[in-house]
């Protein structure tokens, strides 16, 4: 399972990247991170990641079982997206004993996938969705408006950052020479 997780995660990223999203830079469009329409809780690591890449508006996801008890249902031609949880577990005791220390134990990573659906792939639902803000914002115009009106212009340089630098690299002009590891 684990093989299929990397897997899985690796491709929707490539993917992304691909699109030419850059998956793990903050969107501007800000409307919290993505959580759990029934428990408020937002997921953490890996799933935040590829629940955000999944590009809706609305934060809030749930199973398709959790749509059904709230009243509503799935629409025709959505598909889930995966999450997943993990556990280290010894699965030679009971969660409730207390380990031995002196005693060597056998310890296991428990993994299982869920498959979500965003709010906005549910209908009947609408009534139990908790208000969110979207915030449509354009960094890239705001940013223009403060440089245009600056007093002094700053000079502003692009900086490319090689994977492997050896002291003495520098040119004069400051220029950083390639001496990437192949």
């Amino acid at each position: 399972m684990s093989g299929y997780i990397f897997k899985h995660v690796t491709d929707k990223i490539l993917e992304q990247l691909k699109k030419g999203n850059v998956v793990w830079k903050k969107p501007w469009a800000d409307n919290g991170p993505p959580r759990n329409l029934v428990s408020k809780r937002p997921y953490s690591g890996i799933n935040s990641l590829l629940l955000a890449m999944a590009g809706y508006a609305a934060p809030f996801w749930t199973t398709k079982e959790s749509a059904v008890k709230l009243g509503g249902r799935i629409r025709d031609n959505e598909f889930p997206h995966q999450v997943f949880f993990w556990k280290i577990i010894n699965p030679d005791e009971p969660e409730n004993e207390k380990r031995d220390e002196n005693k060597e134990t056998r310890l296991e990573i428990f993994y299982k996938a869920y498959h979500l659906f965003n709010v906005e792939q549910c209908e009947g639902i609408e009534k139990k969705i908790p208000p969110f803000v979207f915030k449509d914002f354009n960094p890239i115009d705001k940013c223009d408006a403060i440089l245009k009106n600056m007093p002094v212009f700053p000079n502003i340089m692009e900086m490319v950052i090689y994977r492997y630098l050896v002291k003495n690299d520098y040119t004069d002009d400051n220029e950083c020479r390639d001496r990437s590891i192949p």
